[in-house]
């Protein structure tokens, strides 16, 4: 939803509207880029915690070692 979300400009009005309308768009970019590394970090956990399942079940072969 991050990735499709933006500032609407007709709802900003004032003297401002320029200035205020592009902290906002600067804000939601921030949050989307947020947003974006969060999912980021929790598919990467849930990927860690599906190997570490498999390797306990001894679905992942050990590679030998080489000496």
């Amino acid at each position: 939803m991050a990735f499709h979300s933006w500032v609407d400009p007709r709802t900003i009005e004032g003297p401002d509207s320029k200035k205020q309308w592009e902290w906002q768009e600067l804000n939601a970019f921030y949050a989307a880029n947020q947003s974006k590394e969060l999912l980021e970090r929790i598919s990467s956990a849930i990927n860690q915690a599906e190997y570490l399942i498999k390797k306990e079940k001894d679905e992942v072969g050990a590679k030998p070692f080489k000496l």
